[in-house]
C-alpha cells in the first residue's frame, strides 16, 4: 500500500496545528481529512468514513480525545474501527 492510498484523519481544536500536520502530510503523500473536535471527527466516522489512521489531539473543548476514544468504543458500529485503527496521540 503507498502513502497516496492511506487516508488520515487529523483531530486538533488548534488550526495553525491542523493546518501544519495537514500539509506535512499531504506533501507526503497522504490524504489528509481534518476535524477541529471530536464531535466533528464522530460524525465523520458515522457517515462511513474509514481512515487506516487517526492523529488526536487529547486536550479539547467540548468532546476532548479521551471522551471520543470512548464514544467510539462504544458505539457498535464503530467499535471495530476503534481497535483496529492505528491511533496517535
Amino acid at each position: 500500500m503507498t502513502a497516496l492510498q492511506l487516508t488520515l484523519l487529523v483531530i486538533d481544536d488548534d488550526l495553525e496545528i491542523r493546518d501544519a500536520l495537514a500539509e506535512v502530510l499531504g506533501d507526503e503523500g497522504y490524504l489528509v481529512v481534518t476535524r477541529p473536535g471530536g464531535e466533528e471527527a464522530l460524525s465523520y466516522l458515522r457517515r462511513g468514513h474509514r481512515p487506516h489512521v487517526i492523529i488526536l489531539d487529547l486536550w479539547m473543548p467540548r468532546m476532548d480525545g479521551w471522551d471520543l476514544r470512548s464514544a467510539l468504543l462504544a458505539d457498535p458500529e464503530l467499535e471495530v474501527q476503534a481497535r483496529a485503527v492505528d491511533l496517535v496521540v
